[in-house]
């Protein structure tokens, strides 16, 4: 079914397997991820690399992608897997850990 002709095909059979668990070929999913026409089966086969080790390489991937929806999808993927540093601002802004304030007294 997944690579059936026909885009709707592709897309129900996608859709079937991400929402009841269903682990799917890597190897297929990028594939599908990369260079399927449908963006829908691009987003699909996207979300359904999460978990993947090939999740990032993909997500990176997809940033390229022509769709605004697939390119969304990758920044989210990419923002969950890599931990956004922390900014010198963002750490002033935190509660003092115990030794801070004994430091202070």
């Amino acid at each position: 079914a997944l690579r059936d002709s026909d885009e709707q095909v592709r897309t129900q059979a996608l859709y079937a397997a991400n929402s009841q668990g269903i682990n799917l070929p890597s190897e297929t999913l990028l594939t599908l991820a990369r260079s399927d026409s449908s963006a829908t089966v691009r987003f699909l086969a996207l979300s359904g690399l999460e978990g993947h080790p090939e999740a990032s390489t993909a997500a990176r991937d997809a940033l390229q992608d022509p769709s605004p929806f697939v390119r969304s999808k990758a920044g989210e993927m990419l923002s969950a897997l890599e931990p956004a540093p922390q900014s010198p601002q963002t750490s002033r802004n935190q509660a003092p850990t115990q030794s801070q304030e004994e430091n202070a007294r």
